[in-house]
């Protein structure tokens, strides 16, 4: 499997989708800070570390996801 997927998907395209998976990860941090702050009437370092738990581990799995394919 692997290596069907590396024929046909080269290697830049993957590092390339990676790079680009983790920008908008941040940026969704950066959306579900804003609204938990609005939302919960926290403060931003509070909002901050309330969305960065989920963001934090959605991260780590985009991350080994595209390692494992490697």
């Amino acid at each position: 499997m692997k290596s069907v997927v590396l024929s046909i998907i080269p290697r830049d395209l993957v590092y390339s989708n990676l790079i680009i998976n983790l920008v908008i990860t941040a940026w969704s941090l950066t959306l579900w800070t804003f609204a938990i702050k609005r939302a919960r009437n926290l403060t931003t370092r509070r909002a901050f570390v309330s969305a960065l738990i989920p963001t934090v581990v959605f991260g780590l799995h985009q991350v080994w996801s595209i390692l494992k394919l490697l």
